[in-house]
């Protein structure tokens, strides 16, 4: 059964409460299954530990990636939920970390090494693609996944770059996730993401 039949058939038993418990149930119900997904989450590279500055190589992999018009910050849970979707309708192991780009809104999932051999196929809004090899400057950060950690993350790069000035931007900054939605933000670990080069 997929996500959404399975919500289907929560709320249909659930018609004798109101609105509110309803929304309740559902909320609930959901942070219960991406929970139970990412208690066994498989990681693709080594994360940045947090506050720390770093270059490092990010494989080439395959991905499943899916985008929005609009302000990614106001959209995130939506692109979440379509890739979610398509992981448990093609029985995908979670990886992380999850690759955000912010213009145009754009998450990805990376496929591991484990599910290689199953013919996935593009479906509805989610598209299956090759992500290159990159090289990267990386900014380890701790907190709620918005806008002001993406700052800080940018400026952390910033100050780093013009301490080595042999390094030059190769591409646009994103962001990389590595906890699963949490109600204890201090928790929840991510990466500010820059491709660079060598002058």
């Amino acid at each position: 059964m997929n996500l959404e039949n399975y919500f289907k058939k929560v709320l249909k038993k659930m018609k004798k409460f109101n609105l509110k418990n309803i929304s309740r149930l559902f909320l609930v119900t959901l942070l219960a299954m991406i929970s139970a997904s990412c208690a066994s989450t498989i990681e693709m590279y080594r994360r940045t530990p947090v506050g720390e500055v770093e270059v490092k190589e990010i494989p080439k992999m395959k991905a499943y990636t899916t985008s929005v018009k609009g302000e990614f910050f106001n959209s995130n849970k939506e692109l979440f939920g379509r890739l979610y979707r398509y992981m448990k309708y093609y029985s995908l192991e979670m990886t992380v970390p999850v690759v955000v780009k912010t213009d145009p809104p754009t998450m990805s999932f990376y496929v591991p090494e484990c599910c290689m051999k199953k013919e996935l196929r593009n479906m509805d809004d989610v598209k299956v693609v090759t992500m290159p090899a990159i090289t990267v400057v990386s900014a380890g950060v701790r907190g709620k996944y918005d806008k002001r950690n993406y700052e800080k993350g940018k400026k952390m790069i910033e100050e780093w770059l013009k301490k080595n000035s042999d390094y030059v931007a190769d591409g646009n900054y994103f962001i990389t996730y590595w906890s699963c939605p949490s109600w204890w933000t201090f928790a929840m670990k991510g990466e500010v993401n820059l491709p660079v080069k060598m002058k």
